[in-house]
Parts: structure tokens; C-alpha cells; sequence
């Protein structure tokens, strides 16, 4: 039972009698259905009206079109991984797209982050002996699939459950055009850090100007005449005022070298840092692996052998 079983059984013409006969053989095997979910397919098996009914199948279908795809049925059949283990088992999951289909997938990427988010949010991290590995969602291009308010809010809570998120984009405009305004406001509110590397736009540079705040110097001025200064001394002066400058001026955040990072933190000063290129760090380096094998995906297209209910 998947979600492309569920688009096969409304596609049928005999979608109706097809549930009532699910509903009956559960009823004769002692194995009955739950009550509430009988009543809801039985109020719509049972309607008077067959716009309807055509009307819900059509509404599903729509929903489910994804599941049409026989190279979606065949990742989603079954798996190999139980996300409920993320906590507990050291493992890596890599979940990417073409450009041209994330549109597309995004109702299945929606399904699988809700679940993960969902599934790991039940017991905090501390509370379970079983926990003892943490987790980071590293969620390249955040903007791309669209809007998804799971994964926008879960930086709010997912700490205390051993999951942390870091969401990189190109700038922040990106995920105001997607979560509007208040969304956007919330997310950047709920991170903890952020971290700048070379940006190219003034909007950007001028953002992180004022993020990183102003520091007070001293000018220094003198007043002397215009000829002769060193015959009247008494008519010289020089005198010192406070004033104040951006830590860094929009145009040296755009000059950061390819090498160097600005990182903002609560409760810490702004810090100008270098980066980390994994493969030139020992560290990172040292953890290099060899690229997992990874099995063919046998996708099974059936073909029509003129016996299909249509």
C-alpha cells in the first residue's frame, strides 16, 4: 500500500465497488477498518450525486499525478533507510534535483521533510539513550523548491531534538520573495548564526554594513593660516572629536577575500574568520571516503495487455 496504489485504485472506473469491497472483506476477515475511515468513504461511495463523486476522484487524481510517474513509483515503493534511525545510526541522506523538476518534485521533497521533521520531534534528544548521533539538514539552495513552511519553522524547535539547520542561499531577497515579509523575518529571527561570505550585491553589502554595526574613531583636525604657518604659531590649533564608522564599509564586504568569512552570533562580537576549504584542512580531509556504490533503480513500466478496468 503506497500513495501510487491509492492513484491506481481512483483511476478505476469501479472505483466505488472497488472500496465497498475493501470495506466488506475487512469486515469478514475480523480484521475491520477504522470506523471513522469507513464513514468517510462510504459517505462518498454512497452520494446521490455523480458530479460529486466524479468530483472528489478528479480533486484526488490531481493531488496524486505525481505518483503517475513509473520512475517516482519505483523510489517510492519501498526503502531502504527508516528515518526514525537518523538519531541513531550514523548515516547521510542526499536528496537532490535537475532544475527542470524541482517544481515537479516538490510535493514528494514536502513529504519527505515533513516526515523526518515530524517523526524526530516527538522525544528530545537527551530523553532517549538510543540517541546518539546529531544531525544536520544542510539544505543547499533553499529557495529552489519553493515554499515550504515545515522546514521554515522547524528552526525554531528542532535544537532541543539533536537536529540543526542551516539554510544557504544566495542572498536574503531570495527567501523574502518566497516566505513574504513575517516569514522570512521569522526564519532569519530563529538561527543562531550567520555566516557571510563575499557577496556581489549592494543591497546584500549594505545589509551586512549594518549588521556588523559602527566602531568610534578619533578625527583629528588643525587650523592654521594658508601662508607662512610657521611665522605665527599662536594662530595654529588643532583639536580631536569622536565619531563613528561602519566596522566594514559596503564596499570591503564585497572586496572579502575568496578565503575569509564573516560569521554574526547573538550575544558575540561580529567575527572575520577564515574558510574552510575541506580538502586543504587536515581535519575535514582525513574524513574523505570513497563514494558509495549505489543500486540501479529498476523502474517497471506496465504495458497494456487489454485486460486493464478502464
Amino acid at each position: 500500500l503506497n500513495l501510487a496504489s491509492l492513484l491506481r485504485m481512483f483511476t478505476r472506473s469501479d472505483c466505488d465497488v472497488f472500496i465497498r469491497g475493501l470495506v466488506t472483506r475487512a469486515r469478514n476477515s475480523q480484521r475491520p477498518l477504522p470506523q471513522v475511515a469507513v464513514d468517510v468513504a462510504m459517505s462518498w461511495v454512497n452520494s446521490g450525486d455523480p458530479k460529486t463523486r466524479q468530483g472528489i476522484v478528479e480533486e484526488m487524481k490531481s493531488h496524486l499525478s505525481l505518483y503517475a510517474s513509473p520512475q517516482i513509483v519505483a523510489a517510492t515503493e519501498t526503502s531502504d533507510f527508516d528515518l526514525r534511525d537518523i538519531r541513531k545510526q550514523g548515516m547521510s541522506i542526499y536528496i537532490g534535483a535537475t532544475p527542470d523538476e524541482l517544481r515537479r518534485l516538490r510535493p514528494l521533497m514536502a513529504v519527505l521533510f515533513q516526515q523526518m521533521i515530524s517523526l524526530n520531534t516527538q522525544v528530545e534528544y537527551d530523553q532517549d539513550p538510543a540517541h546518539t548521533h546529531r544531525v544536520l539538514m544542510m539544505l543547499d539552495e533553499f529557495w529552489a523548491p519553493g515554499r515550504m513552511d515545515m522546514l521554515a519553522d522547524a528552526a525554531a524547535f528542532v535544537r532541543s531534538y539533536g537536529i540543526r539547520m542551516a539554510y544557504v542561499v544566495q542572498t536574503k531577497a531570495q527567501i523574502v520573495s518566497i516566505y513574504g515579509p513575517e516569514g522570512s523575518e521569522n526564519l532569519f529571527e530563529n538561527t543562531a548564526a550567520e555566516v557571510v561570505f563575499g557577496v556581489k550585491g549592494s543591497r546584500t553589502a549594505r545589509e551586512v554594513s549594518e549588521l556588523a554595526g559602527n566602531d568610534t574613531v578619533t578625527d583629528t583636525s588643525h587650523s592654521r593660516p594658508r601662508f607662512w604657518a610657521g611665522m605665527s604659531p599662536g594662530k595654529q590649533s588643532e583639536s580631536e572629536r569622536n565619531s563613528k564608522r561602519a566596522l566594514l564599509l559596503p564596499q570591503e564586504v564585497q572586496r572579502l577575500p575568496a578565503d575569509e568569512q564573516l560569521v554574526f552570533m547573538p550575544h558575540t562580537q561580529p567575527l572575520r574568520t577564515p574558510r574552510i576549504v575541506w580538502y586543504k584542512d587536515a581535519w575535514f580531509n582525513a574524513r574523505k571516503r570513497t563514494a558509495p556504490d549505489v543500486p540501479t533503480l529498476h523502474v517497471h513500466v506496465a504495458k497494456d495487455d487489454g485486460k486493464a478496468v478502464v
